[in-house]
């Protein structure tokens, strides 16, 4: 019985860690969307169609990447070039 209960302990911290790191990167991921639309100095729409361009520009050139890289490849290359 007591074999259950650290069993049953165990899960539920791994459950608890992975949602945990799950909603982390998706809040770093929707950061990420934000700095980039707030340095492109557009409109809502205007910024979604160059996002799209640039994500589908990107994944060409740099395939079997993470969404969150494609996003801070984007905004340190919107640095550089305003520099």
């Amino acid at each position: 019985m007591q074999t259950v209960g650290i069993v049953f302990i165990a899960v539920a911290a791994a459950i608890a860690l992975w949602l945990g790191y799950s909603r982390l990167g998706k809040s770093k991921v929707q950061g990420l969307e934000a700095e980039y639309r707030r340095r492109l100095r557009l409109s809502e729409k205007e910024a979604t169609e160059v996002i799209e361009r640039q994500l589908a520009s990107l994944k060409e050139k740099f395939p079997d990447r993470s969404y969150e890289w494609y996003l801070e490849k984007m905004i340190f290359d919107l640095d550089r070039d305003r520099l």
